[in-house]
């Protein structure tokens, strides 16, 4: 009957014991538990970026439509010599610009109306559309600021440029740039800027410039 009662009791603990909570487990079931829940929220998410990021590029991709309200930016492609300005009349609007790079912003309907009474201008490459309003150059069959050769680095560095460099813009360049390039030459040969009264890119610049310089070379030789 001992031994019984006994057994009875051992396996009564070993019960007891089984069926004792693991805290080491119900830690780790948590943690378990824990991840899985981080893991769906995080495919939520990332779900949710990827149609905010396609709904973003769906509409990027849509091209922009003509708008009366919008703001059509021009870009000033010329140096003017001290004053003289590039000057546009408009019905209720004057514009006057001197150096190169100047802006002016003008309501789509002033934009068509400088289209219409100077287009010519724009194909000289003396005024050109700006950034950001390049719907209404396309509409327009103009060309933006970006794409002229002639920018405010060209300028910066025309006087210290390898003439090669200088010659090849100068063929590529429409003939109302060719004029501006050959303009402002002069301008500084006058205001008697070293680089610009170098004998020899006189020379080189004459030869393709056709004649442009034969004043400037005579001034410059006639002295030696």
């Amino acid at each position: 009957m001992a031994n019984s009662k006994e057994t009875t009791l051992v396996e009564e603990k070993v019960a007891k014991i089984e069926n004792k909570p693991d805290k080491k487990q119900e830690e780790i079931n948590f943690l378990r538990n824990q991840n899985a829940e981080l893991q769906d929220a995080m495919k939520a998410l990332m779900a949710q970026f990827t149609e905010l990021k396609n709904n973003i590029a769906a509409t990027a991709g849509q091209p922009k439509g003509y708008d009366r309200n919008d703001d059509v930016i021009i870009v000033h492609l010329y140096d003017n010599a001290p004053g003289i300005t590039t000057h546009i009349d408009l019905s209720n609007y004057s514009i006057d610009m001197a150096a190169f790079g100047e802006t002016r912003t003008l309501t789509v309907q002033q934009f068509e109306e400088l289209v219409g009474k100077y287009r010519s201008w724009f194909d000289r490459g003396i005024i050109a559309v700006g950034a950001g309003s390049e719907y209404y150059a396309r509409r327009n069959n103009l060309k933006v600021a970006s794409e002229s050769l002639v920018d405010s680095d060209f300028i910066r560095r025309l006087g210290t440029m390898p003439m090669t460099e200088v010659q090849d813009i100068y063929e590529k360049v429409c003939e109302g740039q060719k004029d501006f390039i050959v303009s402002y030459w002069k301008r500084k040969f006058i205001e008697k800027v070293p680089e610009f009264r170098d004998l020899r890119k006189l020379q080189i610049l004459n030869g393709f410039t056709n004649d442009a310089f034969k004043y400037e070379l005579v001034e410059l030789t006639s002295k030696k």
